[in-house]
């Protein structure tokens, strides 16, 4: 391992007391290999199989703490490092290691172990998440958890199951970090982080279309901000969200619209939503029981601007210098009709479709105009029909 990259790395990356093994290195080498106890080894290149970490005899991990003297039994010491040290009751396992089976890896999977060892060694340039460069111990801790996601998302039927499922790491069973590890390298290979958000929701839905599992983003350790922030996009999209998160509405989960023109800002969303564009493409998603125009043309005024800025609803009224009958529970009760009818989504999509017409034409401040302006603020006028 790379000098620099080992002493970054936490002990957590190392097997201490047990050791992967391949059956053949053993044979032809009579001894154990320093790189089997690194979580990352799953493969062995020269023989295209994957480590085992069990004794094919007694199913024991092999332990390869240092020892004062070799193990013994009834039946003598015993220093073959070929054969299980394994104690039980009835003395030591002694199985034979190096003629235990082996499964062939692919020539993906070969290729992906290869890749690991070269950044080991310290090897060839920085790597990228994302497009964006990490240091090696940075990328590795951002690796594993898209490995962890991968094996999460994956259906893992009941023979492939092991006993202690609930505590399961995919780092400590080789042949499960082969099978997600060239997953988790073709995810870090993606050009930008919106890729990656997109590629992660993708993830994530097919996990709850097929086990109806919802997936929780959970900082459990250091991640990269933009690991982090495509895992936050990407929970916020997905399909068993609100329609609030899926906005990046929610107060805990805001963020701007990707498909908002970047050039739109609070300040160029009139107090009234643009009339021609509202009665020609949006009133007729709220034509529902109580509402007029004016009502209408506020409420998607305040959408927007809550779109472009972190702001609840009083806030984004008041932003928008709307007069004090507006912002009372009205506008909640409109969102509350408009999820029922599932027309919320679309409400918004056409809401910045428009936005984007009009800054293509040109942006106006209308916050500013409203402060330079000398007429009395907008006249309260009824909203809801009684």
């Amino acid at each position: 391992m790379d000098t620099a990259l080992a002493a970054a790395a936490p002990a957590s990356e190392i097997l201490i007391r047990c050791s992967r093994f391949c059956p053949h290195c053993l044979h032809e080498r009579g001894a154990w290999l320093l790189g089997w106890q690194l979580r990352w080894s799953f493969a062995c290149d020269a023989h295209r199989v994957l480590l085992l970490r069990r004794c094919p005899a007694c199913a024991a991990v092999p332990v390869t703490a240092l020892r004062e003297r070799w193990p013994r039994d009834h039946d003598g010491s015993l220093s073959d490092p070929t054969r299980c040290a394994h104690r039980s009751s009835r003395g030591l396992c002694r199985g034979w290691l190096e003629y235990a089976a082996t499964s062939t890896v692919s020539d993906l999977t070969l290729a992906a172990q290869h890749r690991i060892n070269l950044l080991l060694d310290g090897a060839g340039p920085n790597p990228t998440l994302a497009g964006v460069g990490l240091d090696p111990p940075s990328y590795l801790r951002d690796l594993s958890k898209l490995c962890n996601l991968a094996h999460r998302c994956t259906p893992i039927s009941p023979r492939q199951r092991c006993p202690s499922w609930s505590g399961h790491r995919v780092r400590d069973h080789p042949a499960d970090l082969a099978r997600v590890l060239p997953t988790a390298l073709a995810l870090a290979d993606l050009p930008d982080p919106d890729t990656l958000a997109d590629a992660l929701r993708e993830l994530a839905d097919d996990r709850y279309h097929n086990g109806g599992v919802t997936l929780v983003f959970i900082e459990s350790g250091p991640m990269s901000e933009p690991l982090k922030a495509a895992f936050r996009r990407a929970i916020t999209q997905a399909i068993w969200v609100s329609a609030s998160r899926q906005l990046g509405l929610h107060p805990g989960a805001h963020h701007r619209p990707v498909d908002l023109d970047p050039r739109l800002g609070p300040q160029h969303v009139p107090q009234l939503f643009w009339a021609q564009d509202y009665h020609r493409e949006i009133a007729e998603l709220l034509d529902i029981e109580d509402s007029t125009d004016c009502h209408g043309r506020r409420f998607c005024s305040v959408l927007l601007a809550r779109m472009l800025s972190q702001m609840d609803w009083d806030a984004a009224a008041r932003y928008l210098d709307l007069p004090d009958p507006f912002t009372n529970d009205a506008y909640k009760l409109t969102f509350a009709k408009l999820r029922s009818t599932d027309r919320y989504i679309e409400l918004a999509s056409r809401v910045k479709q428009i936005a984007n017409r009009h800054a293509r034409r040109g942006l106006i401040d209308y916050k500013q105009r409203r402060a330079g302006s000398n007429e009395p603020p907008f006249e309260a006028r009824p909203h809801i029909r009684n």
